[in-house]
């Protein structure tokens, strides 16, 4: 469990992928829950919404290391139009940087 949470090392697309859309499967069943509920899924809400950002920084930034990039690449989130596209091409459907790597001196997590 404490790799899914570091900054540290690389990832590769497909771990990319599946943290993304478990992220997405949890964060929308349970706000379903919290709507039909509104009890105490209301208390757990921001302690869900910071683990799953946090789990997504991370992958994202172990991501653009597998890329030969820093973490701050996750920034171009920002840019408006252009970012968020940027982003998910880059780190979903590009593949790992060939030869040497800053972040990883053997990229044996490639897909």
């Amino acid at each position: 469990m404490g790799r899914y949470f570091t900054f540290d090392g690389i990832s590769s697309r497909s771990e990319w992928w599946i943290t993304q859309l478990a992220i997405l499967g949890i964060s929308s069943l349970f706000g379903l829950v919290v709507l039909v509920t509104l009890g105490i899924g209301i208390i757990l809400l921001p302690v869900i919404l910071v683990l799953t950002y946090w789990l997504g920084l991370a992958v994202s930034c172990r991501r653009w290391h597998e890329r030969n990039k820093t973490g701050w690449w996750t920034l171009i989130m920002f840019a408006p139009i252009i970012g968020p596209f940027w982003f998910v091409i880059e780190l979903g459907f590009l593949g790992p940087t060939r030869g040497p790597n800053r972040f990883a001196s053997n990229l044996e997590n490639t897909d």
